[in-house]
């Protein structure tokens, strides 16, 4: 409100602007009636001086307000710029063997920490992304896998980043690694992020060849 009423144009939460509002908020209060200040510059906020379509003709401070006489009051404060959310692109291994699917816990601390999912990088930027996959695959948990077949692309948006999985359906060859070996039938005990339990979801429900 204060904004408005000075026709400070920059940013309320931000640097100078946000210093400048409190200087001016401390300079206007009352000796011993703060409470009383505050609580109706709040009233005041919500009932006429709102942020869209303020009722300028009903505010007691119209004749102060150098927002009104700009003619245009919406315009203050300024509204803060949307950050953009950052896109992470990675790749995904459906790996079968007998039956079964590997998954692998995450670290109990940290982002979605406990959780199982099934493996999973980023892309950083690479076009090739069966190749890619497979010698992930291979050099991050030891296992060799004979095809790498598209699965369809999964989306989550969190709240800091937005995630694009693109699910590949592998056939394990050889090796062994850490994580469990899981039927399908039984993912749904095993708790997991949205996007891997869609992920898991579509297992149960499609025919991938989950007998090879």
């Amino acid at each position: 409100m204060l904004s408005r009423l000075f026709a400070i144009a920059g940013s309320p939460v931000r640097g100078q602007t946000e210093g400048l509002l409190w200087h001016l908020s401390e300079s206007l209060l009352p000796k011993g009636h703060a409470s009383s200040f505050n609580q109706g510059l709040m009233d005041l906020g919500a009932t006429t001086c709102t942020p869209k379509e303020p009722r300028c003709s009903q505010c007691p401070l119209r004749d102060l307000c150098k927002g009104m006489a700009s003619g245009d009051p919406e315009r203050f404060p300024a509204k803060p710029l949307k950050k953009k959310i950052p896109h992470i692109e990675a790749v995904s291994a459906v790996i079968l063997k007998n039956g079964r699917v590997l998954l692998q816990q995450r670290p109990p601390e940290g982002l979605l920490g406990g959780l199982w999912e099934f493996p999973n990088w980023p892309v950083e930027g690479k076009k090739d992304l069966k190749k890619y996959l497979k010698g992930k695959v291979k050099s991050e948990i030891g296992l060799e896998v004979k095809s790498n077949e598209p699965i369809g692309s999964f989306q989550q948006t969190f709240s800091h980043f937005k995630l694009t999985l693109q699910v590949f359906r592998c056939l394990h060859h050889r090796g062994k690694t850490k994580g469990e070996w899981v039927s399908t039938q039984d993912l749904h005990l095993y708790p997991m992020s949205r996007i891997h339990r869609r992920i898991a979801l579509q297992l149960r429900n499609a025919d991938w060849g989950l007998d090879n």
